[in-house]
C-alpha cells in the first residue's frame, strides 16, 4: 500500500515537474516572506528568562543597584614591561578625554593591587616564593599544630637545630 502511494507521487510529480517547480518555489519564496515578517533575533538576555522569577527579580535589582557598564581593553604585547607602558599611555590618553570616558580604571594597579600583588607575579617570582615556603613547610607545621608559645619554642628551637647543622641558611637583605 505504501509503495504504490509513493510510486503514483513520484509519477504525478514526473509528469507535472514544472508546475512541481513553480509551486516549489512559491512555497520557498512564501516561507522567507514569512520569517522575515514574523521571525527575529532578540539578544537581550534578560528577555529570556520570565520576569516573574524571584530570582530573576533579585537579580535585576542588584544589576539597578549596581550597574556594570563600561569597555574592557586587552593589551597584548611581547614583554610584561611593555604592556605596562601601553596601558599606562592609553589610561592617561583616554582620561584626558573627560566627555567620551568619564571614568578610566586599570585593575591591574592601585590599592588593590598592591595589598595582593603576589597573586599577579610572573611565573618564576611565584615559583621562588612556593620554594622558599615548601623549604620553611616543617617551621609552618609546626606552628599550625601547635599555636601556643610551647609551639613557638619549638619551632625556633628546630630552626636553630637548622642552623647548628648548616641546613638553614640566613640571608642578609
Amino acid at each position: 500500500m505504501l509503495t504504490s502511494v509513493i510510486v503514483r507521487t513520484v509519477d504525478l510529480c514526473a509528469r507535472h515537474r514544472w508546475s512541481v517547480i513553480a509551486v516549489g518555489i512559491l512555497l520557498a519564496t512564501a516561507a522567507t516572506a514569512y520569517d522575515f515578517a514574523r521571525f527575529s533575533i532578540n539578544t537581550d538576555i534578560q528577555a529570556l528568562i520570565s520576569q516573574d522569577l524571584p530570582w530573576h527579580q533579585r537579580q535585576l535589582a542588584l544589576s539597578d543597584a549596581f550597574p556594570q557598564r563600561g569597555i574592557s581593553v586587552v593589551v597584548t604585547a611581547p614583554t610584561p614591561e611593555n604592556v605596562s607602558h601601553a596601558t599606562d599611555a592609553l589610561a592617561s590618553g583616554l582620561a584626558k578625554q573627560k566627555n567620551l570616558f568619564p571614568t578610566v580604571v586599570q585593575p591591574d594597579s592601585g590599592d588593590f593591587f598592591a595589598r595582593n600583588g603576589l597573586l599577579f607575579k610572573s611565573l618564576p617570582e611565584v615559583r621562588n616564593s612556593l620554594g622558599g615556603l615548601s623549604r620553611a613547610e616543617p617551621l609552618i607545621a609546626g606552628l599550625a599544630s601547635d599555636p601556643t608559645l610551647r609551639g613557638v619554642a619549638k619551632s625556633l628551637s628546630l630552626v636553630a637545630k637548622g642552623v647548628q647543622a648548616g641546613e638553614v641558611q640566613f640571608e642578609h637583605a
